[in-house]
């Protein structure tokens, strides 16, 4: 918390209070604070060779998302109320898999470069939208300029 020495002492006191049935607070330092959101923004948790997936799902499917995978192996790690999950697993069928039939989408991040010649970044879009945006592609970029396979 941050702000006017009064305010957040109050407002400590107050999430303290509300927060008792789950345990004991722990109040950290500005540098502890700091090194715990920096962490977080770096995914520090997920780094490693493992290829990293980002999935996005309705937030209600965000936790049984992540323990399906986390059976098969993946480290993960949820933001937007579980609606964004970064994990790390080789498996890249169970993930898109898993995030299609939770009503999302996941995004290849970081691969090999073999795994990246065999799965593509983007997840699969369904026949119909993927028709849709090739006419799009081609009604705004007829000459192909911008094509994703030329960068």
């Amino acid at each position: 918390m941050q702000g006017f020495a009064a305010s957040v002492k109050a407002r400590g006191a107050a999430l303290a209070k509300r927060l008792a049935p789950f345990g004991r607070l722990e109040e950290t330092g500005v540098e502890e604070g700091a090194a715990t959101w920096e962490e977080l923004r770096t995914l520090a948790a997920l780094t490693g060779e493992a290829p990293l997936w980002r999935v996005v799902v309705p937030p209600a499917e965000g936790g049984a998302l992540v323990r399906r995978l986390e059976a098969a192996g993946a480290d993960w790690a949820l933001d937007w109320a579980g609606g964004l999950a970064w994990l790390t697993l080789d498996d890249a069928e169970a993930v898109r898999m898993a995030a299609s039939r939770a009503g999302g989408h996941a995004t290849l991040v970081r691969g090999t470069a073999a795994l990246r010649e065999r799965i593509p970044a983007f997840h699969p879009q369904p026949a119909g939208l993927a028709a849709l945006e090739a006419r799009v592609r081609r009604a705004f970029d007829p000459a192909g300029v911008f094509e994703l396979e030329r960068f």
